[in-house]
């Protein structure tokens, strides 16, 4: 059996023994084109440094300079696996001495009268096959088959071993937690295969950016960590901020290029963390906000952090109490017809919870309602709330419409469209007067079923609108196949309308798409007379925002519940 590496070790200080090994070897087909021969345990030490190309060593007990403890007690104390496979040769058999070794790594301790060139050379192929099967088996165990990044138990543990030396030591260190923007929706426009070559290449960049002291990890799904040992919080700002620009690219796949960005949350040892796994928590409540605030940035988790976090744990406890007994109210925004004087064409209803005395943004709200598995009996009383209103509305308005925003999970949970389909009968409420609206962001998470679910409620006389359009990754093609009435274009094309000239023929191509597919128009984030005439200059069919009607709890009737809205302030 010839060996793959063609260069073998030999570690002895005895000239006659050495002599001996080499005609043994000589005997028989060894395989190794080149042999090199040391006697020291110094001159093995840099024989089998991190440049080692050796196929095997074969290591004399005793030595000069030590023994062959000595020496893998070393590799041990500085945290090293030995380069390749190890065979102790010794002057006679040693039991205890024999379990320590084979407990430090080595492969194979064989006793130098028992030496012929077949129990030689079958000694050193054993050991090299031991050895590859171990290494392949550590692979599995310890590392990402997808990247080759550390696994998440690998990682933690090299977490745990930074945080303990860090403490004993008072170093500093960064951990960033990551995960790719929008990831799913890569998956579902371009299939798994192309979301596996993403997390490939990521994490092959993320392999070439970190320094050879770091530690870069794939915890599971598109979430990815990197530990930075004896690194400050400037020098981990630094970091994430390099990170972030190497992890904006656009990706090309067989004949796709497919964009991604990266949201990042950092933290810094030492911090309030008393052990490894705060400080996870802290890098994973930072990533939390960088997502929240809008995707593609960093967040460096600190005292406000913190604070935040504590006072989302006291929502979570406070929320379904809260939900229990009405303390949730609902809001209506009024949507205006761009033409007819402007009038109200529509209400859409809107969540608005006050806590104690304060209004807690109606983002997280929704953001509690789904992590705490709440969406079916919050949209029960989003619904039964809203119609009531609505109906009520309705008895001087009977062309109102109302608009619902469509829980993320919509898709793949078919309790809400049996919900939304229940209580419009039990209400009374004309399905074809009820707008039910759908992110362009959630559409594309799972396209293909949302089509389904949109199309099941189309059949039941529902309209449907793609809200926050212009911000997802669908496709021209996707939108015109799907059961769709009415575009909501995302409000951040109206409000940098005057910083970008460009958005002005964004908003236009929307509105020419949708006109020509039988569309209409809703402009979100009219907040001035400037905005107003702009929409109406590119076309738009409706309009909404806080020049024309803030969000109002109504208190009485429909004309008190336009004047509320008229005069604000937003709530």
């Amino acid at each position: 059996m010839a060996l793959e590496t063609s260069s073998l070790l030999i570690v002895e200080d005895n000239p006659a023994d050495m002599t001996l090994y080499l005609r043994l070897l000589e005997e028989v087909d060894h395989g190794f084109e080149h042999i090199e021969c040391v006697s020291t345990i110094k001159a093995a030490s840099d024989c089998l440094g991190s440049n080692s190309k050796h196929a095997c060593c074969l290591l004399d007990f005793n030595l000069p300079d030590g023994s062959a403890l000595n020496l893998l007690e070393s590799f041990e104390n500085n945290q090293k696996l030995a380069p390749c496979p190890i065979v102790i040769i010794t002057g006679q058999e040693d039991t205890k001495n024999a379990v320590r070794l084979l407990k430090l790594g080595v492969q194979d301790y064989i006793v130098k009268d028992d030496l012929s060139p077949n129990t030689l050379i079958r000694t050193i192929q054993n050991a090299v096959q031991t050895w590859k099967l171990t290494k392949q088996l550590e692979q599995l165990a310890l590392y990402d088959s997808l990247t080759g990044l550390t696994n998440r138990g690998l990682f933690l543990e090299k977490l745990e071993q930074t945080f303990n030396e860090s403490v004993r030591y008072s170093h500093r260190f960064g951990l960033i937690m990551l995960d790719l923007d929008r990831f799913k929706s890569i998956n579902d426009i371009y299939g798994h295969e192309a979301g596996d070559y993403v997390l490939s290449v990521v994490g092959k960049k993320l392999e070439n950016f970190i320094r050879k002291t770091d530690t870069a990890g794939r915890l599971g799904g598109d979430e990815f960590a990197i530990l930075l040992p004896e690194t400050d919080e400037d020098s981990s700002r630094l970091v994430a901020e390099k990170l972030l620009s190497s992890l904006t690219v656009d990706i090309v796949y067989r004949n796709s290029v497919i964009p991604i960005t990266a949201s990042i949350g950092l933290t810094v040892y030492p911090s309030l963390a008393d052990d490894s796994k705060k400080l996870m928590r802290q890098a994973d409540v930072a990533l939390y906000r960088a997502k929240a605030k809008g995707r593609a940035q960093y967040v460096t988790y600190n005292e406000n952090e913190k604070r935040l976090e504590d006072e989302r744990e006291l929502l979570k406890d406070a929320l379904p109490m809260a939900l229990a007994e009405g303390k949730l109210q609902v809001a209506f925004q009024p949507i205006f017809s761009a033409h007819d004087n402007k009038q109200v064409v529509a209400i859409e209803a809107l969540t608005r919870w006050q806590h104690y005395d304060k209004w807690i943004n109606p983002i997280e709200t929704i953001n509690l309602v789904m992590e705490l598995g709440l969406d079916i009996e919050f949209h029960d009383w989003l619904l039964k709330q809203s119609f009531t209103k609505f109906k009520e509305f309705q008895l001087t308005q009977p062309n109102l419409q109302l608009c619902l925003n469509l829980p993320a999970n919509v898709c793949h949970n078919l309790k809400f469209s049996e919900l939304v389909i229940k209580l419009t009968s039990q209400y009374q409420v004309a399905p074809s007067n009820v707008i039910l609206e759908v992110t362009e962001t959630h559409l594309m998470i799972y396209p293909e079923k949302a089509k389904e679910c949109l199309l099941r409620l189309v059949e039941a006389k529902f309209q449907v609108a793609i809200d926050d359009f212009g911000t997802g990754y669908s496709s021209m093609e996707y939108i015109a196949d799907l059961p769709c009435n009415i575009l909501k274009i995302d409000k951040k094309f109206f409000l940098e309308l005057e910083q970008n000239q460009r958005n002005a023929k964004i908003i236009e191509a929307i509105c020419g798409l949708a006109h020509g597919l039988d569309m209409r128009v809703i402009a979100e984030g009219i907040e001035n007379e400037v905005l107003c005439k702009s929409a109406l200059e590119l076309e738009c069919d409706y309009l909404q925002g806080f020049h024309l009607g803030y969000p109002a709890i109504p208190s009485g009737s429909w004309e008190t519940f336009l004047l509320e809205s008229a005069k604000g302030p937003y709530i």
